[in-house]
């Protein structure tokens, strides 16, 4: 009687196991490997676009075109985790879009200033 508890017990154990930790890893992985991919290759685009535009330019507009990229950039990037917010009624993803905004806005521009010696 006592081996069929521990049995019965560590089986529940396993269950919770697959419930915490392997379900929401085959989610990420099913549902991410729509979603990352697209945000990745639209993050790392617009950086390309941004970057050749600064290094084209003058040094009197690196700051704008730096900000204003950074802008766009959240709009275009953000855009459909707002539309995925409204449709699926998920309000996580406008969280996830003021996350982006504030990283675009305030960390990286420091660092994208800073590795190209830009004025701050």
């Amino acid at each position: 009687m006592c081996v069929g508890w521990a049995v019965h017990r560590y089986g529940a154990r396993l269950d919770m196991f697959e419930d915490a930790v392997l379900t929401p890893l085959s989610v990420l992985i099913g549902y991410g490997m729509f979603v990352w991919p697209l945000f990745i290759g639209l993050m790392l685009g617009l950086d390309t676009i941004l970057y050749l535009v600064l290094v084209n330019s003058n040094s009197r507009s690196f700051e704008k075109i730096l900000t204003g990229g950074m802008y766009i950039e959240c709009i275009l990037v953000g855009s459909p985790f707002l539309y995925w917010a409204v449709t699926l009624d998920y309000p996580l993803w406008y969280l996830l879009v003021i996350v982006l905004a504030f990283s675009q806005i305030l960390l990286r521009k420091n660092k994208i200033q800073q590795l190209l010696a830009l004025p701050a």
